[in-house]
């Protein structure tokens, strides 16, 4: 049997993290002892209801505010991650640039553009652009929603 608080006391990032798969891994990191921050563009419901998900799981979390496709903000995002946390043991990149409706196949529609720049340029900065500090021995995933 696995060790079921095996991130204890690790410190995660979670960009796009306030709701649905980004919700979801927040959720699971914290049940295996993580304490966990989330980011999205900005704070809103969704994002303090996380907040509340993880405070009554007894972790530690925060919101940071950033367009995870604009790599000043990314740097601001982490700058404010370890100020507040000190370190990044836990990195999930989980972007989405598009509205909530159906994806039209057309490479040419600016949505899909939008989505396939988000997605791409997010990776990027959010994986390049963390402090060099953080990168010996970081745990790095991305999901593409």
């Amino acid at each position: 049997m696995r060790d079921a608080y095996a991130l204890q006391g690790m410190k995660a990032l979670i960009t796009g993290g306030k709701r649905r798969i980004g919700r979801g891994v927040a959720l699971a990191l914290a049940e295996a002892g993580a304490d966990v921050a989330i980011n999205d563009l900005v704070l809103a419901e969704d994002a303090e209801m996380t907040q509340e998900m993880l405070r009554g799981m007894g972790r530690e979390t925060a919101f940071f505010g950033a367009d995870i496709s604009d790599s000043d903000q990314v740097n601001r995002m982490f700058d404010g991650f370890l100020e507040r946390f000190e370190r990044i043991d836990i990195l999930v990149n989980n972007p989405y640039g598009g509205r909530y409706e159906s994806i039209r196949v057309n490479a040419a529609d600016p949505f899909i553009e939008r989505v396939g720049y988000v997605d791409v340029s997010s990776g990027v900065y959010v994986k390049t652009c963390g402090p060099p500090q953080a990168k010996l021995g970081l745990r790095c995933w991305t999901t593409i929603t």
